[in-house]
């Protein structure tokens, strides 16, 4: 049991396109938290900005564990990103992210800032239909993190030991067909 919610607002600025995201989910300690539909599939959706502990298409792939989902598996939690995206060339943009995640409720001895997350990517269009999307992810951890792959059936775990800080860094590329 519990709530979340999301306010985002996105403008343009200068020549690009800015956007602020705010979500807060109600936790638990034990996890019993608000649990969004997307933690019965153990996945976390599509919901922010960054690369790493949100994911985006082009991060979307084997080195995601430390993602999580809108509540942290029912531990809860509170994010505020940021995004900027922008033209370089008629042919390049540019997306620049960065987010801050904590509050959540963990249990005693661990952290409940979970970490900052920041991400450039560069996506280059050959045509309308066929894009390649390249850019590095980098993120500071704090042990609070119960991995999006836990669900409603990981209970209190998480993807580090007590008192770990981790640093996690990742460069990406995604050659898609889009239609």
């Amino acid at each position: 049991m519990g709530i979340a919610t999301f306010l985002e607002i996105n403008g343009h600025v200068f020549s690009g396109d800015l956007g602020i995201l705010a979500s807060y989910a109600s936790g638990e300690e034990d996890g019993s938290g608000f649990l969004p539909v997307m933690a019965l599939s153990r996945t976390y959706g599509y919901w922010g900005y960054t690369g790493l502990l949100t994911v985006q298409g082009p991060t979307d792939t084997g080195f995601d564990s430390d993602a999580v989902n809108i509540s942290n598996n029912g531990h809860g939690l509170t994010t505020l990103q940021i995004r900027y995206e922008g033209h370089l060339s008629s042919r390049i943009t540019y997306h620049l992210a960065a987010g801050w995640f904590g509050n959540t409720s963990v249990p005693e001895g661990r952290s409940s800032q979970l970490g900052v997350d920041l991400m450039g990517m560069l996506t280059y269009r050959f045509n309308k239909f066929f894009a390649l999307d390249t850019g590095l992810s980098y993120a500071r951890l704090r042990d609070g993190i119960s991995g999006y792959y836990q669900g409603v059936y990981g209970g209190n775990s998480f993807t580090s030991r007590k008192g770990e800080l981790r640093d996690k860094l990742a460069f990406f590329s995604r050659l898609q067909a889009e239609f």
